[in-house]
């Protein structure tokens, strides 16, 4: 299973992983009151550990329905396409 640690220690690299979720205000409700999930987005990022800022691929996924909103099958995916603009072998 792909791992951030895996692709860290096998790469010698730094992932870094940010999730934005999309606020649907439907009549003033808040995020709070609204009761039906909420698509996610998942944003994964390959740098290297030398330099902080340098940034050498990034991957994004999509949340939803599908996914059962689940964030570490969004990781799961971002990372797999970071890997694959990287054409670094995935397991």
């Amino acid at each position: 299973m792909l791992t951030i640690s895996k692709v860290e220690n096998e790469f010698n690299c730094k992932v870094y992983v940010k999730h934005y979720r999309t606020v649907n205000n439907r009549g003033g409700a808040t995020i709070v009151t609204v009761k039906e999930p909420i698509p996610r987005l998942t944003w994964c990022s390959i740098g290297s550990i030398k330099t902080v800022d340098y940034l050498v691929a990034d991957g994004v996924a999509l949340c939803d329905s599908k996914d059962y909103y689940n964030k570490k099958l969004g990781v799961r995916i971002a990372l797999g396409r970071a890997l694959k603009q990287l054409k670094l072998p995935t397991k």
